[in-house]
């Protein structure tokens, strides 16, 4: 793949690779319209290849990512996966299963903090002045 979006292809990934181990789980994390639009964004740009990388910020339990590493990106979800922006705010810090699928089966790397309470590690460029 030369980093363009491949609608079929990408819904193929999805249907083959992802949709198999994703039904488990509840609720189902389908590839919808936005997540497509998205890719197509990234792929566009010849940016949805191996050797890229991807930050989610306020990423919560989507199938974007996924897709994203499918297509060989290294692939960081930041977020506290505590709900909000349209999904359920939960009442303190829960378990997810899923994300530890992320993370063993699909080698996703998540950061569990808020964005809003916590600044993000990053590291500091060297001043060369």
């Amino acid at each position: 793949m030369t980093g363009q979006f491949d609608l079929a292809h990408g819904r193929e990934l999805y249907a083959t690779k992802l949709k198999p181990i994703l039904v488990g789980y509840k609720p189902l994390l389908e590839l919808d319209e936005r997540n497509e639009f998205y890719l197509r964004l990234l792929g566009d740009q010849h940016l949805l290849q191996p050797g890229k990388r991807l930050v989610d910020l306020g990423a919560g339990l989507s199938v974007f990512g996924l897709v994203c590493r499918t297509h060989g990106m290294e692939v960081t979800l930041v977020d506290d996966f505590g709900g909000g922006g349209g999904v359920e705010i939960r009442p303190g810090p829960q378990e997810i299963p899923l994300l530890e699928v992320f993370e063993k089966q699909f080698g996703l790397r998540i950061a569990r903090q808020s964005l809003l309470e916590q600044p993000l590690s990053c590291p500091t460029p060297a001043r060369t002045w």
